[in-house]
């Protein structure tokens, strides 16, 4: 997933060529105009702030607009779409996005737009496995509403006791490792989708959320020892240490450097 923000652009044009991402612009500003050519068709649009438009990937475009709009850009990679419809029954991954939609309203959408830019503007405090978490659950989005067939919603229910031994067991192990959420659905046989929502209902938390819990109540038992701070947030998985002290003040109240 690549994710850009243009504000307030100035009048332009540009060609884009045939990309194996499907493009999905959040229009964030009033009074803007938009023209598009694609696949031998304009469409003109001045879009509501919310309302969002999606180009199917492999379609070769000429944009143009007025207005000096405010935009957010999100790639989406097409083949990561079609892997997540493949763990989805009855879902047919090349039938998605056949044809643009240009400017429409959806809440679950706009929800998951707007958090992936906030992550974008935090730097990515979240980490990888936020990220990851946000371009699977916009993909399942996107299923839903526009592949035949749709996403069926999972059965109420929760991990057994027996998965979620194992995916605990397996987060503890792999603490200092880049956890994607892929690898911890595998380690109980689930597609993402289905695992994070169970995962949610039998933890109270998102996977996300238990895995950050977890390196920072190690990080609290090794900051006792010699190590300095940034080899702790190393040894728990922590890329950068500025954002390990970020979360580590958010959940326990005080920097590193002050808990020690």
């Amino acid at each position: 997933m690549i994710v850009y923000e243009y504000r307030d652009m100035p009048d332009g044009e540009v060609d884009l060529p045939a990309l194996s991402h499907h493009l999905l612009p959040l229009h964030l500003k009033p009074k803007a105009e938009f023209s598009l050519e694609t696949g031998g068709k304009g469409h003109r649009w001045s879009p509501d702030p919310g309302s969002i438009t999606v180009i199917p990937a492999g379609s070769a475009t000429r944009w143009s607009w007025r207005g000096r709009p405010d935009t957010l850009l999100v790639l989406l990679n097409a083949q990561a779409v079609s892997s997540i419809a493949l763990t989805e029954p009855g879902v047919d991954p090349t039938h998605l996005l056949l044809d643009p939609v240009i400017a429409f309203q959806d809440a679950q959408i706009l929800s998951v737009l707007s958090a992936i830019r906030s992550e974008l503007h935090s730097g990515g405090f979240g980490g990888p496995l936020c990220v990851e978490s946000l371009r699977n659950l916009l993909a399942i989005h996107l299923l839903r509403r526009f592949a035949e067939g749709g996403v069926r919603r999972p059965p109420g229910g929760r991990l057994s006791p027996g998965q979620l031994r194992r995916v605990l067991d397996y987060i503890e192990d792999n603490l200092g490792e880049a956890l994607g959420l892929g690898d911890l659905a595998a380690s109980v046989g689930l597609s993402v989708y289905h695992f994070a929502r169970l995962f949610k209902a039998s933890t109270g938390r998102t996977p996300h959320g238990h895995v950050i819990v977890r390196r920072i109540e190690r990080a609290k038992l090794l900051l006792g020892r010699a190590e300095t701070v940034a080899e702790v947030a190393a040894e728990v998985g922590f890329s950068d240490q500025s954002h390990f002290t970020r979360h580590f003040k958010r959940l326990v109240g005080v920097t590193p450097t002050r808990f020690r």
